[in-house]
């Protein structure tokens, strides 16, 4: 009986799972998918996004929301340069990164703004498996509205490195889409 429970285990887990409710076995997948479900529920929230929600979902180390604050409201800055020589600007950063749940992710707004497909409404999204894992990314795409996206982990991080839209492009192109709004 025990061997027959453990072979029904190892089966629910290999099979492949259509929706973001099933999860694989491996932790990381796991992390991962959460993070996935995550970025669904923020994007469909009636309130806006905050700083954390974007950091629960991009890591404290991506730079788009440091990207956008900047370009956004020091424009006169290089932002990939000396910003932080700037006093006004390095004090309005500190202030947002220290305080991120009281502050609008621009970043996050930005998706909302010029990708609205990646809201997905009522519909649920469904994910292929298994994933596509190379040496340094686990990719795992995900369909809704008869679109793909992909979204891209590096190997061990819970946190999503990149989303590549239906037409190809990096998520990371909707900034200069949002720069001057």
């Amino acid at each position: 009986m025990r061997l027959l429970r453990i072979l029904i285990t190892i089966l629910v887990f290999t099979v492949v799972p259509k929706s973001l409710s099933q999860a694989p076995a491996s932790e990381n997948h796991n992390e991962q998918l959460s993070t996935i479900t995550l970025f669904y529920k923020t994007m469909t929230k009636n309130e806006a996004a905050s700083v954390s929600d974007f950091f629960r979902l991009f890591g404290r180390g991506n730079e788009a929301e440091l990207e956008l604050i900047l370009r956004q409201q020091f424009a006169y800055l290089n932002w990939k340069r000396n910003w932080f020589d700037d006093e006004k600007a390095l004090k309005h950063v500190n202030k947002v990164y220290n305080d991120p749940e009281n502050h609008q992710s621009r970043f996050l707004q930005c998706i909302k703004s010029t990708e609205p497909m990646l809201s997905p409404g009522k519909v649920n999204p469904q994910i292929e498996f298994p994933p596509h894992v190379t040496k340094d990314f686990r990719k795992f795409t995900v369909i809704w509205h008869g679109k793909k996206v992909i979204f891209e982990f590096s190997q061990d991080e819970p946190y999503i490195e990149n989303i590549y839209l239906p037409d190809g492009k990096s998520i990371y192109t909707l900034i200069e889409k949002c720069v001057g709004k």
